[in-house]
């Protein structure tokens, strides 16, 4: 939903465009696309339809793979937790999903149901959060193959998006010395570790941001990736107003004007999902110009430095887009480009 102060737009090819960028690097692999989140605060609906030529879909909650069986997708539906109750599960049966399976405890309740589901049984080897610890995998994989031969092995790295840190190597050597010689497709490479770690592509891809445009890589940039921005956010400035010397902006008085400043106040703000600690690094573009953040931002408001600037009331201001990397929003907020985007407001819903 656009707004007359707020814009945001999905760039249906973007996400197609950078999809293919995907396939690029790992042709022989197939994709599970994730758009858990409400597909990275893109909207669920809107990027499940162009990302369809993705071989299955990965969501992180069961209510989310069962709206988008209602909305009449019949890809492979990846539930990346599993289920946890009899409920649960009887509701992934019968919207025919891909269940991850990370505890004995869920082993329980698929031998219990005594059903053949396709499985995707996931390997603690390092992150510490889901998956079978290396000591419990051969009996979980034992139970899991009793279950059904539909088997997908599956770990997480804790620190893909810094290609040389150590512990990856210690993950991958393990990854590799656990599943060694199984008949089984493999997957372990997220967005950074299909861009970065070539040697673990294996069988199934597991891209999130960089569908979505953005670089999970500190050290290189969207564009030099080739991706494309596939949201931007615009808000219209509703007031312009020249500010003496000394003059302060802002909850808290944070900003003092050193010097005669003309300012905009633009109809956005934390409400909408920005964050409040945004500082005068960050910047917003106007007309093709530079305008940075200035005070403490609002639940609806944001004031920007227009100085010198060609700049009207009613002009859009944009924040992240074709031209400027959320990347750099996100370095303004000591956080990433993943917190940025989904935590986009669902009153400005695509």
């Amino acid at each position: 939903m656009n707004s007359s102060w707020v814009t945001i737009n999905l760039d249906k090819s973007a996400l197609e465009h950078n999809l293919s960028r995907v396939k690029e690097y790992a042709p022989a692999a197939k994709v599970l696309a994730m758009i858990k989140a409400n597909a990275y605060g893109h909207g669920l609906i809107e990027t499940a339809d162009a990302l369809t030529n993705a071989d299955a879909f990965g969501v992180a909650r069961l209510p989310t793979a069962i709206e988008l069986r209602h909305a009449g997708f019949t890809q492979p539906i990846v539930l990346m937790a599993g289920v946890l109750s009899e409920d649960e599960l009887a509701l992934a049966l019968e919207h025919e999903l891909t269940l991850v399976v990370h505890t004995h405890y869920q082993l329980d309740l698929l031998e219990q149901a005594k059903a053949s589901y396709p499985l995707w049984l996931k390997i603690d080897t390092g992150m510490g959060r889901l998956g079978f610890l290396p000591e419990e995998f051969p009996e979980a994989l034992k139970r899991a193959e009793a279950i059904t031969k539909d088997l997908v092995l599956f770990s997480h790295l804790a620190n893909a998006d810094q290609p040389d840190h150590p512990r990856n190597q210690a993950q991958i050597d393990l990854f590799l010395a656990l599943t060694k010689d199984l008949p089984y497709p493999r997957s372990l490479a997220n967005s950074a570790g299909l861009i970065a770690l070539p040697g673990i592509h294996f069988d199934w891809l597991r891209p999130g941001i960089m569908l979505y445009g953005a670089s999970p890589l500190e050290n290189q940039s969207a564009k030099s990736l080739g991706l494309k921005p596939a949201m931007s956010l615009y808000a219209r400035v509703i007031v312009i107003k020249t500010l003496k010397t000394g003059d302060y902006v802002g909850y808290g008085s944070r900003y003092r004007c050193d010097k005669e400043t003309t300012v905009a106040v633009l109809g956005v703000g934390y409400g909408d999902g920005l964050s409040r600690v945004l500082d005068e690094a960050a910047h917003v573009m106007i007309l093709g110009q530079v305008c940075p953040i200035i005070g403490r931002v609002s639940m609806d408001l944001i004031t920007v430095d227009i100085t010198g600037c060609n700049v009207k009331i009613g002009d859009a201001a944009m924040f992240w887009g074709e031209g400027l990397d959320v990347a750099e929003m996100a370095a303004s907020a000591n956080t990433i480009a993943y917190e940025i985007l989904v935590h986009v407001s669902p009153r400005l819903a695509i």
